[in-house]
């Protein structure tokens, strides 16, 4: 019996611990703020994303899916339509085709992490995040381990300005320390 009391005793003391010491996530936004002047404006748009303001408006959309080994290469056209989000802090482009197939991607500057993000999901269920940076007129995006259809890959989405009024997204998975390339998006402006 007194073994008992001991051990719920012993048992009661752990649960009376101090609270852990180290700062919570709060606190250490809170710091990282105080710190970093140049995230005074989060939660306005990022100076960053005004180099996208070309994307905005309504577009159509060629999608090719180039061959493999067990397949032929198919296209499709669909519309696509970008615009502001969350008070102008993303872009959406929503991409819609004809049989019903639907793509929703938002993409922003993120000023905490100094870098390029993406994120992307279709009807299928696909849910991909990716991180980028601007290289001239190349938005490169990477993704490891993303799962698409059930499979995982490594995947690299290379956004390309071809002028104000077109551009390019290729797609592509790394396969043996090589990229391939999967399809490619060929956006023209909607004529007005």
């Amino acid at each position: 019996m007194r073994t008992r009391l001991a051990l719920l005793c012993a048992l009661a003391l752990c649960g009376c611990a101090a609270a852990p010491t180290a700062p919570s996530l709060y606190e250490r936004v809170a710091a990282r703020l105080a710190t970093r002047s140049d995230l005074r404006t989060l939660g306005r748009p990022p100076p960053q994303l005004a180099q996208l303001d070309w994307l905005r408006g309504d577009w159509t959309v060629e999608v090719t899916v180039f061959a493999t080994a067990t397949s032929a290469a198919r296209s499709e056209r669909g519309t696509s339509t970008v615009t502001p989000l969350l008070g102008g802090t993303w872009l959406q482009i929503a991409d819609a085709y004809p049989h019903g197939t639907q793509e929703l991607s938002v993409v922003t500057y993120n000023q905490v992490d100094r870098q390029w993000i993406s994120t992307g999901i279709d009807g299928a269920g696909n849910a991909v995040t990716s991180t980028g940076t601007l290289q001239g007129n190349k938005l490169v995006f990477e993704a490891a381990n993303v799962r698409i259809m059930g499979e995982t890959l490594n995947l690299r989405q290379t956004l390309t300005k071809l002028g104000d009024d077109e551009y390019t997204i290729v797609n592509e998975e790394l396969q043996g320390g090589a990229w391939r390339a999967l399809d490619e998006y060929h956006y023209r402006r909607a004529q007005r």
